[in-house]
């Protein structure tokens, strides 16, 4: 089975340590901010004021940048599943960041995650064509409801870790859209077509301004072990569906390709369900020095 281009490939894994960065900096920031605060647009507005928000925006810009050149020339199946390795790295900054190791769990399941993406790497989807115009505006209404249906849901009084996942999952597949995006951009922008440009343009802001906002409520309601491994697991798999239905990304090799892939996603998502299930303790606070009572001088 032919392995992809490998500048592709080395373009993914970087940005997926941009990413990675990236999402444990605006988890902090977005846990630092009241829920008293009020809804995601509020929320938002705070981040855009905070100077560690923006150190982490500027990490997931340049990650951004890279994605979009590995897209060029990479399958879409290929570059999203190696960007969710970041996890990975997530995972690990996060728990030093809390003082304390990382269970058992929240290391076999990132292993699981980076065994997925390799599979994929090496079952080597073939970068496909565009879907065009039709299917740039079928994604506009996809990223809608599903962006706009987690934000609904997150407004229960009570939304706790569960809603925290959805809004996890939603946010994977907003930013597996904003790659569709991306890429249909990339190649309307290299073939002149202005209609394409315009709707992948669009759909391009909307997919990551409400994944975005879906992402860091999530942060706002759970700690980024429970919201980032839903994330990556609802990533790739969308990206699988994308890159087979709208791009028509073939898998060459015949059955070991398509089996190769298919463990693949398995793999990732099974992974990212071994860290979100996984019951992790909370940081113990520390200790207090002992106070020696003052002597009184006779």
């Amino acid at each position: 089975m032919p392995v992809p281009h490998p500048h592709p490939v080395l373009a993914a894994v970087v940005a997926a340590l941009l990413f990675a960065l990236a999402n444990v900096v605006q988890r902090r920031a977005a846990a630092a901010v009241p829920r008293s605060t009020g809804g995601a647009v509020q929320l938002g507005w705070r981040l855009l004021r905070s100077p560690r928000w923006l150190l982490g925006s500027s990490f997931a810009v340049a990650g951004m940048l890279l994605q979009m050149l590995a897209l060029t020339d990479g399958s879409l199946v290929v570059v999203q599943s190696v960007l969710v390795s970041g996890v990975v790295v997530a995972v690990i900054l996060d728990a030093g960041g809390d003082r304390r190791r990382p269970t058992w769990p929240e290391i076999f399941g990132p292993i699981l995650v980076v065994a997925g993406v390799v599979l994929l790497v090496v079952a080597g989807p073939a970068p496909g064509g565009d879907g065009g115009t039709g299917a740039a505006i079928a994604g506009l209404i996809v990223v809608a409801v599903v962006g706009g249906g987690a934000l609904v849901a997150a407004r229960r009084p009570h939304a706790g870790d569960w809603t925290a996942r959805l809004l996890g999952g939603a946010a994977g597949t907003c930013f597996a859209l904003d790659a569709l995006f991306l890429k249909e951009l990339v190649a309307g922008l290299g073939e002149g077509r202005t209609a394409v440009v315009v709707v992948g343009v669009a759909g391009f802001v909307l997919a990551s301004v409400l994944g975005n906002l879906t992402l860091h409520r999530g942060y706002q309601l759970a700690p980024l072990r429970v919201v980032l491994p839903t994330l990556t697991g609802a990533e790739p798999v969308a990206a699988f569906l994308l890159g087979w239905v709208v791009l028509q990304e073939g898998l060459p090799g015949g059955w070991p390709g398509h089996v190769g892939a298919v463990l693949g996603v398995v793999a990732a998502v099974t992974g990212n369900a071994v860290v979100a299930l996984a019951e992790v303790p909370d940081r113990q606070p520390e200790p207090e020095p002992e106070r020696v009572p003052e002597q009184v001088a006779a």
